[in-house]
């Protein structure tokens, strides 16, 4: 029996993820909502958020995701216009999914928001979000995007 391999079409990576606390009340979820950066492992991103924590006590609250890096697409002209290979970071962005209907009840912030996926390029970003939006439209849940960096060491 011949098994072929299927190719996936994206990485698992973890989203490191701070929500201020420090916004006055009224203030949209997208200027609430950081993704700080992402990283290849869950043991890195633990490390990362005792380390931000303590260096930021009172400011925030920073949890992490595991989530979906997409590879590029066939628009995307080259690597190099959204990859730097001598560099430890490249810009990548994150599509993030906050519930709205848990905002108003005892429910913390890491329950109402995930990383649907990180994408790399603003083609991708703006084409996925304007669409998750459009098809939940009549749902609670809002989509939003942010630009964040992806620890490539």
């Amino acid at each position: 029996m011949n098994h072929k391999r299927i190719e996936r079409e994206y990485d698992d990576v973890f989203a490191i993820i701070r929500a201020d606390l420090y916004c006055e009340q009224g203030t949209p979820i997208e200027h609430k909502i950081t993704v700080k950066k992402v990283v290849w492992s869950a043991d890195y991103a633990r490390h990362e958020i005792n380390r931000l924590s303590n260096l930021n006590i009172g400011k925030g609250v920073y949890f992490y995701l595991q989530t979906r890096l997409f590879r590029l697409r066939k628009y995307a002209l080259s690597l190099d216009n959204t990859w730097k290979r001598n560099s430890k970071y490249s810009h990548v962005f994150a599509i993030v999914k906050y519930d709205i209907r848990y905002a108003t009840i005892d429910t913390t912030i890491k329950d109402r928001v995930s990383i649907e996926k990180i994408v790399r390029t603003e083609e991708e970003v703006a084409e996925e979000t304007g669409m998750l939006n459009k098809i939940n439209a009549n749902t609670t849940f809002k989509y939003f995007w942010t630009i964040t960096r992806l620890d490539i060491s």
